[in-house]
């Protein structure tokens, strides 16, 4: 059998072919393996921002719990003032009645039993505790009032604390 130079050459050419096929081969698979490599890094890269931007979502949300968990002990504590306040104010009005009462039982006693110099010295004593009791109450009144508008104010705050832990909780899922 012999092998003609034509044949050779066609031989020579196939192979140059053959080797430019593979090293192209060869450039494209190590391109697409670099490709693939950059893209895995770079979905590691967003993988661990998406990480941390949650991690600090829920650190925020932890923080707003925190905060209207202290606002909602503010308005219970505001409340309970409020209901002891409002109790002694209660207390205050009845003592008032009673010594209302009293006055009037005194004064029925002294005109019986005293003379009128008598009488009026201590009807302008019991108009001081009188007026005293009056200044005591006003006193309540502003402090009640004043423990109100603070329980509305911390019931408010309470609100935006609450709405803020559902903004936060709602963007964490």
């Amino acid at each position: 059998m012999s092998v003609t130079i034509k044949e050779i050459e066609d031989l020579e050419a196939f192979v140059r072919e053959f080797k430019r096929s593979e090293n192209t081969t060869l450039s494209l698979r190590n391109s697409l393996n670099d490709n693939l490599e950059n893209r895995l890094v770079e979905s590691y890269k967003r993988e661990e921002e998406k990480d941390k931007q949650i991690d600090t979502l829920r650190a925020q949300r932890d923080l707003h719990k925190t905060r209207a968990g202290k606002a909602t002990s503010a308005l219970l504590r505001a409340q309970a003032e409020t209901e002891t306040l409002a109790t002694e104010k209660i207390e205050m009005e009845n003592e008032i009645s009673l010594l209302r009462g009293e006055k009037e039982t005194l004064k029925s006693e002294v005109e019986e039993s005293r003379g009128a110099e008598e009488l009026r010295q201590e009807n302008e004593a019991l108009k001081a505790d009188k007026e005293s009791l009056t200044t005591e109450k006003d006193g309540l009144k502003t402090r009640i009032d004043s423990l109100e508008k603070e329980v509305n104010d911390s019931r408010a705050k309470f609100q935006q604390y609450k709405r803020r832990v559902i903004e936060v909780s709602s963007t964490d899922l």
